[in-house]
């Protein structure tokens, strides 16, 4: 760490590793921040390290918007939950960092985050059934049945979550899970 570190009104503790304490710094910069108007510069000054450790990490700022909610997600999707109760998390989670995660959605330009999402949403699906329910591999139907289902998803979350997230995250998780077809419920258990 730089001991000259910058006074910055994050209050930023450095963490165990470099990488964690960018995560964390960033995670508290975009809470007050457009994505666009923070810098790499900017973020290891307020981090006290150098841009070279920023980037033995992270490949640019896009990347590490990408790490901190995969870090978030795969967390929750790898225990053995219930997809219910797993949506019912990441749900949780967006309400809980609302600030974060829309500003983070607002200016993501390139869509990397909703990109990831998406994918991330269309894997654990694939998985689920493959996996748990023993269907072995899918049939194309199957897996355009899971792209639709990954994009509703995502598409009533992003409503959810930029018009205000005025409802609670159980009824957000009941009305994904309403609308996904029982050929891939079934395997939601």
């Amino acid at each position: 760490m730089n001991e000259n570190m910058k006074e910055n009104p994050y209050n930023i503790t450095p963490r165990k590793s470099v990488r964690d304490t960018i995560i964390l710094a960033f995670q508290e910069m975009l809470k007050e921040k457009p994505f666009e108007k923070i810098s790499v510069l900017e973020l290891t000054e307020v981090c006290g390290v150098s841009r070279t450790s920023f980037y033995r990490h992270f490949s640019d700022k896009y990347d590490l918007l990408i790490q901190i909610y995969k870090n978030q997600v795969d967390e929750i999707c790898v225990t053995a939950n219930p997809v219910e109760k797993n949506i019912l998390h990441i749900m949780e989670l967006m309400a809980r960092e609302k600030k974060y995660f829309t500003r983070a959605l607002l200016n993501d330009r390139q869509d990397t985050l909703k990109h990831y999402i998406l994918q991330r949403s269309r894997e654990y699906f694939v998985f689920r059934l493959e996996q748990v329910c023993g269907a072995g591999r899918l049939s194309e139907d199957q897996l355009a049945t899971i792209d639709f289902v990954s994009a509703g998803i995502q598409h009533l979350w992003m409503l959810w979550l930029m018009g205000g997230a005025r409802e609670s995250p159980r009824v957000i998780t009941k009305r994904i899970m309403d609308n996904i077809p029982e050929s891939v419920r079934r395997c939601c258990e």
